[in-house]
């Protein structure tokens, strides 16, 4: 009500205003559609990605958090202490991180948000359960690599559009980033009970699951700053070699301490042997 009340004139209406491109749509061309626009911009994808991803590791370790205290038998002052804090991790710094995205650039600052939530992620991994100084600074440091990388992608996204394709840019963001959340949700509570139901295990489990996720975004950005045709060609073939390597590993079933070679004249178990044929094709690939 404030904001129907208060806004004026709207912020929206007033761009699309003052905006004088010529490459508008004129009153018979139909609105460019929003997946179209986020597809041939490579800014607007690696914004609409780099929120998705900040967004999924946020929630996924946070959501988890009061389950790891409360195993540690820490109390709930404790616990609502040190989400408060990661909470004002999320919103303190917002005045800094704008100025940084002026002085440096989106890309700079989503990549320094990219390295603190995987900073935050390994270190409470590494955290048991209960209540420690180092997991309240992770914490701390998920709150402030989501700023980073929220506030810069936003800032990426927005300049990436036309003010008159704002509305549906900004739609499709928000069904993009929070339907990524809503499957972290899902996600990280089947990850906390992977393990047997050892807590421990599950909460390691749930942080080192955010590591692709960080290693998906800083490819984003990688692409983002080498677009040229080659970089995107060589990239693919090395996805493509790699995931054919690791099915033609898998076939040959993972196992630890199983023998590669039969022992002459012995008898080995099927199930404990370890077939060296996949290794040496991945070898020689």
């Amino acid at each position: 009500l404030v904001l129907l009340v208060a806004l004026r004139p709207d912020p929206l209406l007033t761009a699309r205003e003052l905006h004088v491109d010529h490459d508008e749509p004129g009153p018979g061309e139909p609105p460019t559609r929003g997946w179209a626009v986020i597809r041939s911009h490579p800014d607007a994808l690696t914004g609409v990605l780099a929120m998705a991803l900040g967004h999924t590791v946020m929630v996924s370790v946070m959501i988890m958090t009061p389950l790891h205290m409360r195993h540690g038998h820490a109390g709930l002052e404790i616990i609502g202490l040190v989400i408060s804090l990661h909470v004002v991790g999320m919103y303190a710094f917002s005045p800094l991180t704008g100025w940084a995205v002026d002085r440096w650039g989106s890309r700079a600052v989503i990549a320094v948000g990219a390295g603190v939530l995987l900073t935050a992620s390994l270190l409470a991994a590494s955290t048991a359960s209960g209540h420690s100084l180092r997991l309240t600074a992770a914490l701390v440091l998920l709150g402030v690599g989501w700023n980073f990388g929220f506030i810069g992608a936003t800032a990426m996204l927005t300049r990436a559009h036309a003010p008159e394709e704002r509305g549906r840019i900004q739609g499709l963001n928000d069904a993009v980033v929070f339907g990524g959340v809503f499957l972290a949700s899902l996600s990280s509570g089947g990850l906390m009970n992977c393990s047997g139901g050892s807590v421990v295990a599950g909460w390691n489990a749930v942080n080192l699951a955010m590591l692709p996720f960080l290693v998906l975004a800083g490819g984003a950005l990688l692409w983002l700053m080498l677009r040229p045709r080659t970089f995107q060609v060589i990239v693919g073939l090395c996805l493509l070699s790699y995931g054919v390597n690791l099915f033609i590993f898998a076939m040959g079933r993972l196992a630890t301490g199983a023998a590669p070679i039969m022992p002459k004249g012995g008898f080995v178990n099927p199930e404990a042997y370890a077939d060296p044929v996949p290794q040496a094709l991945v070898l020689t690939a």
